[in-house]
């Protein structure tokens, strides 16, 4: 990083990130609020920037953020998500000055999880209007006060490995396609019950096999790792 980087933060409870400096391109991630970035780019009222928080790479309106300097931009990577104590609603998992008490624990998290049970699946979303599932997963472990990368495929590089019978609430499942590349991922809420973003953010019954949807009466992913990060 140059002396010469600028740096952003995000002002309102959601910025979507785009693949290119078009709204007719994808979203890829969003920033929430107070979360910060790099500018990488600018053209006209466009800026590609790096997530300060996992390093992801995209376009985003200026409108809806606000340049800050190096050292607002390292101090607010330092802050932890905490309750909301403000007269406005954000998206969970924000970032927020201030301290918690201690970590939460599983059981907490998982209760939060629930929290997102049937928000609707979106591409690069991570908030209860719209989510996918490593957003989901991202998120759930932000608030257990462990950091990990945006995507599945990243997420899976983290980490404890666990066989398949030695796994356990909180515990990250991750699934593959055939051929063999990771495309998901879900939180255990108990050894053979995972929540996870798949139409919707829903629970289904987990195997070694992978996930079985009872709605559709079909195995819908296929089991690939068990990672322990909580």
């Amino acid at each position: 990083m140059n002396k010469d980087s600028k740096f952003i933060q995000c002002i309102v409870a959601c910025v979507p990130m785009y693949a290119e400096n078009s709204h007719r391109t994808e979203m890829v991630n969003q920033l929430l609020y107070n979360e910060v970035a790099r500018i990488l780019e600018e053209e006209n009222e466009w800026i590609k920037v790096q997530s300060g928080i996992d390093k992801y790479v995209g376009w985003i309106l200026k409108a809806q953020v606000r340049e800050i300097d190096h050292k607002t931009y390292m101090n607010v990577q330092s802050f932890r998500n905490v309750k909301r104590k403000h007269d406005f609603l954000m998206p969970f998992g924000s970032y927020m000055e201030g301290q918690v008490d201690g970590t939460p624990s599983v059981d907490q998290v998982i209760k939060k999880a629930f929290t997102f049970l049937n928000a609707p699946y979106l591409w690069g979303g991570k908030t209860i209007f719209g989510i996918d599932c490593s957003g989901l997963v991202q998120v759930l472990c932000r608030v257990g006060g462990v950091s990990l990368p945006r995507d599945a495929s990243q997420q899976v590089e983290e980490g404890e490995p666990i066989e398949f019978g030695t796994h356990k609430k909180g515990d990250l499942v991750f699934f593959k396609n055939k051929e063999e590349k990771i495309t998901h991922v879900g939180i255990l809420i108990s050894e053979e019950s995972i929540l996870h973003a798949s139409g919707t953010v829903r629970i289904d019954n987990f195997n070694v096999n992978g996930i079985w949807n009872d709605d559709l009466a079909q195995q819908t992913h296929i089991f690939h790792s068990i990672k322990r990060v909580l």
